[in-house]
């Protein structure tokens, strides 16, 4: 193989990588998720791979835009939807401290523990707030959906990152032989 083509191809490959890991971490807290596909996307110009034209920035700009709505809500949606279906306060600080809590300590139920977590979160912090048992399990539903709904459109976005990634590589691999 010419020697030339090792470190534009490395990169393609550090970028299917990264994708790879964007989909991990949008399951899983602590990775950031649509942010590492974006760096896929950013790799090719800094690399001298590929030269984007006006059309193609709008495009990155957009993506990059909904990239950073999809951050804002990952944070914010499971309290909002907390909120929204009849949650306290004490219900948003169980389940933020669930997740946090679910970041940092390992437990025999593995990746099921960071939906789990917050949902009993929210429901401890709403028996804490002195409510019935109907109605924290009321607030703690709303914050599986604002998780799961949250993790959903993260896999969206990464999905149209990765669909422009493989149109951006199907560009530029046979500029490369």
């Amino acid at each position: 193989m010419n020697q030339e083509l090792l470190f534009p191809i490395g990169i393609l490959i550090l970028g299917l990588i990264l994708i790879i890991i964007a989909y991990i971490g949008s399951v899983l807290p602590g990775l950031p998720g649509p942010p590492l596909a974006m760096v896929s996307i950013f790799l090719l110009p800094i690399c001298n791979l590929y030269t984007y034209n006006w059309f193609e920035i709008i495009i990155i700009v957009i993506l990059s835009l909904i990239v950073i709505a999809s951050i804002i809500l990952d944070y914010t949606l499971p309290s909002l939807m907390t909120k929204n279906f009849g949650g306290s306060k004490y219900a948003t600080w169980g389940s933020n401290l669930a997740i946090i809590a679910c970041i940092f300590i390992s437990t025999p139920l593995g990746p099921f523990a960071i939906i789990v977590g917050p949902f009993l979160g929210a429901f401890i912090g709403e028996i804490y707030a002195k409510k019935t048992w109907k109605e924290a399990l009321k607030s703690s539903t709303g914050t599986l959906v604002g998780f799961l709904a949250g993790t959903f459109g993260k896999l969206i976005v990464c999905t149209f990152i990765t669909i422009y990634y493989i149109i951006l590589c199907v560009m530029i691999i046979p500029t490369l032989f």
